[in-house]
């Protein structure tokens, strides 16, 4: 069995679900390190330092998490056989949208089956989301794509530190093309909304905005607020944003969601707002448990 490091920040809301079957727990600042036991390639490694060849091979049978690696795997290996014989399958797989809009896979594919596969995945998304934009939604979705890509593969990059910096440091270049790409569409197209990018392509917009660095995030409050008071968002997504720009801003957060290591080694909350009334609150904005419940998600001791 071979150890396996992932990285998650705190300040992820789908934080929770991940953590189930740790072995051991180390903190470094902000940032959780969950070391468990798994027998799954490390094909991430490979990934990152360009054995896409590797990865494929690794990957064999590709499943809901390592399907992203494996077409961007294929997509780099410029391996058109493998592009044809995939493509299809994924037409009623709405994370995988932006497919059918990239030139890339058109070029592997050829005009005849990109058109073709393009249709088919735009009939289906019409059919799930009726008269959204399937341009608008698949920008956002290669966004959430890129900002989750190298996060989602600290599961498979092992104890290799050199690839693990480097994985991060791709990261952060992935977060910065978001910004510039979500700005430009943004300018172009308006605000997203659920009219435009469905309820789903909402939540992927949160999460690319969640992923920003500081400045562009505390800068994406004038629409964060804009959305919320809108309904385009979630309040529970909402409450996750304040808070953390809260903290930025080195305020007191009012929904309890951001978490530190204090001067103890404990984990602790960031500084709260009206403590006794912070459960109240986290219910009504659909946080699904206290804060108490949620402090101990996070200690291991």
């Amino acid at each position: 069995m071979k150890k396996i490091i992932f990285v998650a920040l705190v300040f992820i809301n789908a934080l929770q679900s991940f953590l189930t079957a740790q072995n051991d727990t180390i903190w470094q600042g902000d940032t959780m390190i969950v070391i468990q036991q798994s027998a799954t390639p490390l094909y991430g490694s490979d990934f990152i330092m360009g054995n896409y060849e590797d990865a494929i091979r690794k990957i064999e049978s590709p499943d809901e998490n390592s399907m992203n690696v494996y077409v961007l795997s294929i997509m780099k290996a410029n391996d058109a056989v493998r592009m044809k014989a995939i493509l299809p399958g994924l037409t009623q797989n709405v994370k995988f949208a932006w497919l059918y809009i990239n030139p890339t896979v058109r070029s592997l594919v050829g005009t005849s089956q990109f058109k073709n596969d393009s249709s088919m995945a735009r009939a289906y998304f019409e059919k799930s989301y009726g008269e959204c934009n399937f341009e608008y939604f698949a920008v956002i979705n290669k966004c959430r794509m890129q900002t989750e890509l190298f996060r989602d593969m600290y599961w498979f990059c092992g104890e290799q530190e050199a690839v693990w910096n480097l994985m991060q440091a791709q990261q952060i270049i992935l977060d910065s093309l978001n910004i510039i790409t979500i700005d430009s569409i943004i300018a172009i197209k308006k605000l997203p909304t659920k009219d435009k990018i469905a309820v789903a392509g909402m939540s992927n917009f949160v999460l690319c905005v969640q992923h920003f660095d500081k400045k562009n995030f505390l800068r994406y409050k004038k629409y964060m607020v804009k959305l919320k008071k809108k309904k385009e968002i979630s309040m529970m997504d909402y409450a996750y944003y304040i808070d953390r720009f809260l903290v930025y801003k080195n305020r007191k957060q009012r929904f309890a969601t951001q978490i530190r290591i204090g001067m103890n080694g404990e984990v602790e909350f960031y500084p709260l707002k009206r403590p006794g009334k912070i459960n109240a609150k986290r219910e009504k904005a659909g946080l699904n448990c206290s804060k108490e419940d949620y402090l101990k998600t996070f200690n291991y001791n």
